[in-house]
């Protein structure tokens, strides 16, 4: 943020306001994509955190708990809970780490794969109605960027922790 003009603060050049951060718009717009995948979700008598949980492990294999938290940006209680669940309902199984007995990972069922594609149409059919407008080459440039603020605040993290948070 620097100086702008008579007393205000910009950020890369625009006054400061909310409607110019690009945080805020993102908040606003993650909070109504939720809702909408909540609510497209809802018909499937299934959470968010669930469906977050099966493409997760669809895409990146057995992980454990503390994983799949990270992955899904949701906390580990609401991870392990959902887990539970769909452990319950056959979706997902729980095995020890052959390396690490200590570790349990958490992997797809064969079930959980079926249930998975399924739900995916509801998902992509959501985000599909959320981007409407846009076009591959929008989605792709949108991907980029947000990879690049991603990107940013890993590095800034990474600082923050070698100069002790200074």
């Amino acid at each position: 943020m620097t100086r702008g003009g008579p007393g205000g603060e910009t950020i890369r050049g625009l006054p400061f306001r909310l409607e110019h951060s690009p945080f805020y718009l993102m908040a606003r717009v993650i909070s109504k994509a939720t809702r909408g995948i909540d609510a497209a979700l809802g018909a499937t008598r299934f959470s968010q955190t669930q469906w977050r949980v099966l493409i997760t492990l669809s895409e990146r294999g057995a992980l454990s708990i503390g994983d799949l938290a990270t992955a899904t940006f949701v906390e580990s209680s609401a991870v392990g809970r959902a887990v539970g669940r769909m452990e319950r309902d056959g979706l997902v199984r729980r095995e020890s780490d052959p390396e690490d007995r200590r570790i349990t990972r958490v992997s797809l069922s064969p079930e959980g794969r079926l249930r998975m594609e399924e739900l995916k149409s509801v998902v992509v059919a959501e985000i599909d109605r959320l981007l409407d407008g846009f076009s591959t080459e929008d989605v792709r440039t949108l991907n980029a960027w947000l990879a690049r603020i991603s990107n940013n605040a890993d590095e800034t993290d990474c600082r923050r922790g070698a100069d002790g948070g200074k």
